[in-house]
């Protein structure tokens, strides 16, 4: 699953709002909206990947819990602000 350009907008969407708002851990994101095996070991390798696509790292786990939309939007740039404007498509 290098190429994320397979994956729908709806489930970019699901994988984002898991992470960003549900502080959900690679792996349960990987087994439960990508439907995929997520071992104990170097499992949720495929959610981070695409995460990290969007400039999404492990310091913003859960940011929409603790910071508004709007906040984080202002302060976004490049990747990571196209996953929020994804994440305002769908909300």
């Amino acid at each position: 699953m290098g190429n994320i350009g397979n994956l729908s907008e709806e489930k970019i969407f699901q994988v984002l709002k898991s992470y960003l708002i549900e502080a959900k851990s690679h792996r349960s994101i990987q087994e439960e909206i990508l439907n995929m095996d997520a071992p104990a070991r170097g499992g949720g390798f495929v959610a981070m990947q695409i995460l990290h696509h969007y400039g999404i790292r492990g310091d913003r786990k859960g940011i929409l819990l603790r910071n508004s939309f709007e906040e984080e939007y202002a302060k976004a740039e490049s990747d990571y602000k196209i996953a929020l404007e994804i994440l305002k498509r769908h909300l």
